[in-house]
Order: structure tokens, then C-alpha cells, then sequence
């Protein structure tokens, strides 16, 4: 409807096409293995560490393999993230101190 309030005001619109994301969503918000749930799940933890947080996420991630990729390097805290607009690299170094 918004393509045609456009048209009617003489605008001359351009279709947009948009992607579902939904299942990028999903890789963030499900419970329980989604990553804020991993996240809210080992801030609880006493003797969790930012490591344990990252191998949690590659164990239970690795599925989503369109949006997610861990490195090759298991020490690693880092891992990628795949959002519409491109390949997003994070490092998990105090991801639990600042949540």
C-alpha cells in the first residue's frame, strides 16, 4: 500500500525486495540455544569464561552454517556472523564481563 500512497503523490517508487531473516533471527533469539540465551545462560555460571561461551556457541551454532562460522583455530574467541548486509567478525574477549 505504501508503493501506491507513492504513485498517488506523483511519486515514482521502485519495488524493494526483501529478504527473510527470519532464520538469522531465530539463530539469536531462540530459546534455549539461541546466542543470547547461550550468553544469559553463562553469565549464571561462576567458572564460566569467555572460552566456554565460544565453544558453546560452535557446538550448538554450527548448524546454521549460512550465518554462522567459527575458525578453524579451536583457541580462538572469535566466530562470524553473516548479517543481510555482509560477514560480521566478533571476538568474545569479555563477553561475559560486559554482559
Amino acid at each position: 500500500w505504501e508503493l501506491e500512497e507513492l504513485r498517488s503523490e506523483g511519486i515514482k517508487p521502485s519495488a524493494v525486495t526483501f529478504v527473510d531473516n527470519k532464520p538469522l533471527l531465530d539463530m539469536f533469539l531462540q530459546r534455549p540455544l539461541g546466542v543470547f540465551a547461550l550468553l544469559d545462560e553463562e553469565s549464571y555460571f561462576p567458572k564460566a569464561t569467555d572460552k566456554t561461551l565460544v565453544e558453546k556457541m560452535h557446538k550448538n551454532l554450527k548448524k546454521n552454517k549460512q550465518y554462522y562460522d567459527a575458525p578453524q583455530n579451536s583457541q580462538s574467541l572469535t566466530f562470524t556472523i553473516s548479517h543481510f548486509a555482509g560477514p560480521v567478525g566478533y571476538d568474545a574477549t569479555n563477553f561475559l564481563e560486559k554482559n
